[in-house]
């Protein structure tokens, strides 16, 4: 009867420690590993944004809406295509019709948050603009209001 009680303690303690024994296929599931891949992604180009406003901030080239015009131009043409070819609830012109102020609400925010972050390059270095960027920028993936 004791030895069962250690076990049942054992297990709890386990529990409570997070002591597991996972098994690596249930850990790294492809869905992780593509976020991770796609987080990594996101990283390399806003550290190429970032580079490239820095040079031209140093070649005394100010087009801050200009720089970030790319941006939005790859985003509308990707995100436009997958929301055209879904169904039901999920399709663009149902999002447009229940949710556009969001959308809007969010583009505004994020336009001018990316046009702050793209113009401060001119008055300052790019360790500190990168340093101060996550209070400045808003994240896109709260967009879509879910």
């Amino acid at each position: 009867m004791e030895g069962h009680e250690d076990e049942r303690l054992c297990g709890k303690w386990r529990v409570a420690c997070g002591l597991y024994n996972y098994n690596l296929r249930d850990v790294f599931t492809w869905r992780l590993l593509k976020t991770l891949l796609m987080g990594q992604v996101c990283s390399l180009l806003i550290c190429g944004t970032a580079v490239s406003c820095q040079y031209l901030a140093d070649a005394k080239v100010e087009t801050p809406m200009l720089q970030s015009f790319l941006n939005y131009a790859m985003l509308l043409l990707v995100y436009t295509t997958i929301l055209c070819t879904r169904k039901g609830d999920r399709n663009i012109l149902h999002i447009l019709k229940t949710k556009w102020w969001k959308y809007l609400l969010m583009g505004v925010a994020d336009v001018e948050a990316n046009y702050t972050v793209v113009k401060a390059y001119q008055y300052t270095t790019l360790t500190s603009i990168q340093v101060r960027r996550p209070s400045l920028v808003s994240e896109k993936p709260y967009v879509n209001g879910q």
